[in-house]
């Protein structure tokens, strides 16, 4: 049975405003930030409401309604709706609740949006699906949404080189499995993607990492989130650059405005667990975070094995640790291309 939200995304500001504050109280007075000019990531603008083309309520054969809607369809979705086989949406779609989605029959995955581009999820409530509630794609949005109780995660997907993904106003908790640690368990997840933006969410008690940016991450955005109690990582960003063994997508990643409490439980020191974490990763800016009792260090910048390719390969390169409000420490200030205020 789907589970009650334990956290009301309209009160995200004010506690992570009030948590910033306390944490504030108890870290020394910071040292000016360095001066650095805003990356230039790409920042999808929230998907705007649409009138509803079909109305699709409890009962009704939702994949049907996919497929009559057509492209570019706003479906507006009402009551509960069990989904035993992946649904999947075509070119601009739009799936608009309120509306519970529940995986029924050993189904893995709820919408496996594969080659649809531009697709908007928007105040839906998915769980119990045996990998993910939602496969991502190009241009996918999932807005004002609650994805919990999931395998491997809530949402993600691995995309050639291109992305636009946006996750906003979203709760993203309870996911993830002993099964899939280490190979994807965690709140969301995306490889090989460019334009991928999450914000002004809460992604909190998965197990495993709580935003996961995978080999060759491109352009990412992480601002204005609540990250805290995820087993391992709170935010984690990896293996971008060039490389000999898949296509470069060479970004950057902004890192800023975000509570990351509480995440690495489990304590895999090895595993370099802790709130914000950027390994074998380059062209990375964090500031303005507020971190506090995190395993090994609220900002962990780490130089692993994996450095592949002749040139700019997978190494920490253009790291820029600004101004945060940190109580649990920095690690990695020592790192060869790496800045910290």
């Amino acid at each position: 049975m789907p589970v009650a939200r334990r956290f009301p995304l309209t009160a995200l500001l004010a506690l992570a405003t009030a948590i910033a504050g306390c944490v504030g109280d108890r870290s020394p007075s910071p040292s000016p930030a360095p001066s650095v000019a805003r990356p230039s990531v790409a920042e999808p603008s929230t998907p705007a409401a649409a009138t509803c083309d079909a109305r699709v309520s409890a009962g009704a054969d939702l994949a049907a309604a996919i497929e009559d809607g057509g492209p570019g369809a706003t479906l507006c979705l009402s009551g509960t709706f069990p989904v035993p086989d992946p649904l999947r949406p075509l070119d601009g779609q739009a799936f608009v609740g309120p509306a519970t989605l529940v995986g029924a029959e050993g189904n893995d995955t709820g919408f496996d949006v594969g080659d649809a581009r531009d697709v908007v999820f928007r105040d839906l409530e998915m769980s119990g699906f045996g990998l993910r509630a939602i496969e991502c794609g190009i241009g996918t949005a999932v807005v004002d949404s609650f994805l919990h109780h999931n395998g491997r995660n809530g949402v993600g997907c691995g995309l050639g080189g291109e992305g636009g993904v946006l996750i906003e106003r979203s709760e993203i908790a309870f996911n993830g499995s002993e099964e899939h640690l280490g190979g994807g368990s965690s709140g969301m997840k995306f490889a090989r993607g460019d334009g991928i933006v999450v914000r002004d969410s809460h992604v909190h008690d998965n197990l495993g990492i709580g935003i996961w940016c995978d080999v060759q991450c491109g352009d990412l955005t992480v601002v204005g989130n609540l990250v805290e109690r995820n087993s391992r990582k709170g935010v984690h960003y990896e293996k971008s650059g060039e490389s000999d063994e898949v296509v470069a997508y060479v970004g950057h990643a902004l890192i800023e405005g975000n509570v990351v409490v509480g995440n690495g439980w489990e304590g895999r020191e090895y595993a370099a667990d802790g709130g914000i974490v950027c390994v074998s990763c380059k062209n990375v800016t964090i500031r303005d975070n507020t971190t506090e009792d995190n395993h090994r260090a609220g900002i962990v910048i780490k130089q692993d094995g994996r450095v592949v390719g002749p040139k700019h390969g997978w190494t920490v390169e253009n790291v820029v640790v600004g101004t945060n409000a940190v109580a649990d420490g920095v690690d990695g200030c020592d790192l060869p291309g790496v800045e910290c205020a």
